[in-house]
């Protein structure tokens, strides 16, 4: 293993990351100074990947939607002894996992016996167990997810909103699939799809916390298995058009307020600019409706939105990209209508310099906190990673030499011709 050190000068950091003959991308970020440790084990599979074929494969396999959450499920052991969850509970570790529409990723924090909790992640995600029993059971368990997912009115809202945005691209889906589909899902599915993704130059490992260096890449070395096939994978490319499916959907829901999401699709970026375009919108977000700005001041005034204020959040990956904002509002028509005015006015005069000055300081601030505990350094390194980029002082630097040019160029293409109005209605008690 040949170890390079990278170094932030700006903020007197660095990180350790360790080529090997696996290819896989092992970050390691000492920080002895804190008392707990975090680990996770990654992998580039999540419910956007819709197709793909490996080289002996004659033509492409269909993903049924849902797989890469199933997976995830799977991979925990439930069953005595080799239950997951209890072997990490013996060494006083919290271990979870997530799927998202890019990766997924396996990890624990813990304030001792680390060692001992990196050996149970690196044996669990490299040894599943694929019996028709143990997947029957979780099919159980994962559909009720799905249907507490479509009792919640902002999850429901947001969901319609994804699938109104794309035609054809499969991060429109949701990411635990539907009950139709993991009914469709099986053994032989899941280690199809766990042979083609689970491959380590397919994967990560990312560590952060007060380890000991040396012997973490000892434990490593020694627990990474062999892969029994060099057969590479091919991803279908999917052809999304640049309109949206439908500009309007709506469902119902026993809930008080209207819950609305305004979605707009642009045109995705190439894959090692996604990171930069997702900090620009972010920042063109908190410029539009965040505090301090015009916007926020109007609904305020008048009402509008509950709490006074609007969320957003930037889906990005590879292939797709689009900007939600959501909140509640009982008049989610005039909302829509004044963000989309104020859209216009700062397309046309451009952004105010105070404000971009100030609000570029304060994410710039908030990037600096993810250095500030073990917690925000995880989930910065799976940000990275979620987003096909792994150099960790990446954010800082962008943000750093973010111009307000740039923004006014990038916030021209936020069209409402290219939008979406997502609603979930009180239920007519009548």
């Amino acid at each position: 293993m040949n170890i390079l050190k990278i170094t932030n000068s700006r903020l007197k950091e660095h990180y350790f990351k360790v080529e090997n003959k696996f290819n896989l991308p092992i970050l390691l970020y000492p920080t002895p100074q804190f008392s707990s440790t975090g680990a996770a084990f990654a992998t580039n599979f999540g419910s956007a990947t819709a197709f793909f074929k490996k080289t002996d494969d004659s033509e492409f396999n269909e993903i049924v939607d849902g797989t890469a959450h199933y997976l995830e499920h799977k991979l925990f052991k439930d069953d005595g002894e080799d239950n997951t969850f209890k072997l990490f509970a013996k060494t006083g570790a919290m271990a979870n996992a997530q799927t998202s529409r890019n990766s997924t990723s396996y990890f624990f924090y813990c304030t001792q016996n680390f060692e001992a909790s990196l050996k149970i992640l690196l044996d669990f995600v490299q040894n599943p167990c694929f019996s028709e029993q143990s997947v029957q059971k979780e099919r159980g368990i994962i559909d009720q997810e799905i249907q507490m997912l479509e009792g919640n009115p902002l999850e429901k809202t947001f969901s319609n909103c994804l699938a109104a945005l794309f035609q054809n691209c499969p991060a429109g889906k949701k990411i635990g699939g539907t009950t139709e589909s993991i009914n469709r899902i099986s053994v032989d599915s899941l280690k199809k799809c766990y042979d083609a993704f689970y491959r380590l130059d397919n994967m990560a490992i990312l560590i952060a916390g007060n380890f000991n260096l040396n012997s973490t890449l000892e434990i490593i070395e020694q627990n990474l298995k062999v892969p029994t096939s060099n057969s590479k994978v091919e991803l279908m490319q999917i052809d999304e058009p640049t309109e949206v499916s439908q500009n309007f959907v709506k469902c119902e829901m026993t809930i008080m307020l209207p819950y609305f999401c305004f979605g707009y699709k642009l045109i995705p970026p190439s894959d090692n600019l996604i990171l930069k375009k997702k900090l620009i919108f972010e920042t063109i977000c908190e410029m539009l409706t965040g505090e301090g700005s015009a916007l926020q001041k109007i609904l305020y005034e008048k009402n509008l939105v509950a709490g006074g204020t609007i969320s957003y959040t930037i889906e990005a990956g590879k292939g797709y990209f689009a900007v939600v904002f959501a909140g509640l509002s009982t008049n989610y028509n005039e909302v829509f209508k004044l963000i989309n005015a104020e859209i216009e006015r700062v397309q046309n005069f451009g952004f105010d310099e105070a404000l971009f000055n100030l609000i570029k300081k304060a994410s710039f601030g908030e990037q600096i906190a993810n250095f500030n505990s073990v917690e925000s350094l995880q989930e910065l390194m799976l940000d990275c990673f979620d987003l096909n980029n792994i150099n960790l002082f990446d954010p800082i630097e962008i943000l750093s030499k973010l111009t307000i040019d740039e923004l006014n160029n990038e916030v021209k293409q936020l069209n409402i011709k290219n939008s979406v109005v997502s609603v979930c209605l009180p239920k007519n008690k009548n």
